[in-house]
């Protein structure tokens, strides 16, 4: 596998797949080990419905910060750059965090409008590369999917460690650290060149972007909606993973293990997508990763040890993989050439959003019916997610046929 991405690197300076599977691989390595605002809170003393707010302020900020930078970077025909300027800030931000939580304002720590800010750059920069290595990989001839299971083997490898390393050292450390480990991404990424800059496009006005012709195809608002309702269960589950690792006697610093061995199990999917692909459609694929994830959180209504949360976590690990390797592509085939990163930040936007509404509702659900009941009322929510874009897509077939340039 290696050999053949090695195979892919181009000499016209333009980065590739050996640049991209490093830039992938050290991106997520450091943002595992950035992955426990909510432990760094519940220490704090934050209670469920507090850290609900922070979360769905986060959610809230991604909402108008993730399409801006998207807009940003079809507008200057350079998603690149506008990914530097974000991972850049986010770096900077992340390292006072610790700080932040010392200052109190009207009762209220400064970290939980300090903690948003940081998600203004951290939010869309996500989005940003996962745009950028899925345009690259169609302009320059390698396997998404291969190259993304660079970065879920990174956040699998750290987080398993970590979740040794940090009941004896705390989570404040992972605030300086991560910063740290983003550096490599921030250097590999000034040495690699535009996609668009070889072309030599011109920049566009946002007159001429047309960005409202995106919401004339049917496929990419249908997926709009399913993206909604599925992200505003999963975002929330995954916030409050911690949570529900204390109800079953476990500890929330090894929250690293189980987001760790979940990332793990996405790289077959990840893997196995220039072949799945061909046998079945990208939306056949979102369809079964929703009904991965509701298996996973439904089951995570009757857990009772740590082992049994681990195992319930197989559903999202496999169905991630699916996810990931599915929902950039079906987005990429449904969306104008010239607005491709902004409708992968539309979409995060409207996660965002799903993310306000989940986090806040969640956090009042389990102070009043406990984590478990939590869960399987999130399962419900992803099962209907599945239904709805499942009714939309016969329905689209039936009364529009597949329209043009999709992967059906």
């Amino acid at each position: 596998m290696i050999g053949r991405v090695i195979s892919r690197i181009r000499g016209d300076g333009t980065g590739g797949a050996l640049k991209f599977a490093g830039v992938e691989f050290s991106y997520w390595f450091a943002m595992s080990v950035g992955n426990y605002m909510t432990v760094f809170l519940q220490n704090l003393g934050f209670p469920a419905s507090q850290v609900g707010i922070v979360n769905a302020l986060n959610s809230a900020v991604g909402i108008f910060a993730t399409p801006f930078w998207g807009m940003m970077g079809d507008k200057i025909r350079s998603v690149r750059k506008v990914f530097v300027i974000t991972l850049a800030c986010q770096m900077i931000l992340f390292l006072l965090i610790p700080a932040s939580a010392e200052i109190n304002i009207f009762g209220f720590s400064l970290a939980m409008a300090w903690i948003p800010l940081v998600c203004f750059f951290r939010n869309p920069a996500m989005s940003l590369l996962d745009n950028w290595v899925v345009q690259s990989s169609y302009s320059e001839g390698f396997n998404y999917g291969t190259i993304r299971a660079f970065g879920s083997l990174s956040f699998a490898i750290i987080g398993i460690i970590l979740s040794f390393v940090l009941p004896g050292v705390g989570v404040d450390c992972t605030f300086y650290l991560s910063p740290v480990l983003l550096l490599p991404v921030l250097l590999l990424s000034l040495t690699m060149r535009d996609r668009e800059k070889t072309e030599k496009r011109k920049s566009l006005s946002f007159k001429e972007m047309q960005v409202g012709s995106l919401f004339k195809s049917y496929r990419y608002v249908t997926f709009l909606v399913f993206a909604f309702f599925l992200c505003m269960s999963t975002n929330s589950c995954y916030g409050f993973l911690s949570y529900l690792l204390e109800d079953v006697g476990a500890s929330a610093s090894q929250l690293g293990l189980l987001t760790g061995y979940r990332a793990l199990l996405e790289v077959p999917g990840l893997m196995l997508m220039a072949v799945l692909s061909k046998s079945f459609s990208f939306r056949k694929m979102l369809i079964a990763s929703g009904v991965f994830f509701a298996a996973e959180v439904i089951c995570f209504g009757f857990a009772e040890n740590l082992v049994q949360v681990i195992l319930f976590s197989t559903f999202n690990g496999l169905g991630n993989g699916l996810f990931i390797a599915s929902v950039l592509n079906y987005i990429y085939s449904v969306s104008p050439q010239h607005l491709k990163a902004t409708a992968q930040t539309i979409y995060g936007a409207v996660s965002s959003l799903a993310g306000i509404l989940g986090n806040i509702a969640g956090g009042i659900l389990i102070d009043f019916i406990g984590i478990k009941g939590f869960y399987i009322s999130a399962g419900m929510l992803i099962l209907f997610a599945v239904s709805v874009f499942l009714v939309f897509n016969l329905l689209g077939d039936k009364l529009q046929g597949v329209q043009n340039g999709e992967n059906e």
